[in-house]
Formats: C-alpha cells, sequence, structure tokens
C-alpha cells in the first residue's frame, strides 16, 4: 500500500495556510479602581475566568441592550 504525504508544495512552490482573523483583539483600557476591585472579587469567584471575559461579557450586555433601544 502506498501512502502520499503532502507538505504544501505545489509546482516547487510553498503554499502558506491563510491568516485567521483574531479571535479577540488586544487593547488596553483605563478601569474605575472600584470595578477593577469587583472584577477581581468575580474572577477569583469564579463568575468570569479573566478581566478580559468580565469586560467583553459587560460590553455584550451593553450592546444587546443599545441595539435594542
Amino acid at each position: 500500500m502506498e501512502v502520499f504525504i503532502s507538505f504544501g508544495v505545489i509546482s516547487g512552490f510553498m503554499v502558506r495556510p491563510k491568516k485567521k482573523e483574531p479571535k479577540y483583539i488586544k487593547t488596553s483600557v483605563s478601569i474605575d479602581p472600584e470595578l477593577y476591585d469587583w472584577i477581581k472579587v468575580k474572577v477569583k469567584d469564579k463568575r468570569f475566568s479573566t478581566t478580559s471575559h468580565a469586560v467583553n461579557e459587560a460590553l455584550l450586555k451593553l450592546k444587546k441592550e443599545m441595539d435594542s433601544e
């Protein structure tokens, strides 16, 4: 039985896979210290996995609310 293994080379040229869009965009934000402390507590309580998770959830909720107006 013959097995053919392809390494992405066609006609002598290397075929590069297309770059995927990033799932998330890295950025930075300034957060009120009281909100940051609240987020830290919620991460510790495992309500959110990370600060980024908390911010994403809050923005999704705000977006839904504003889009329904």
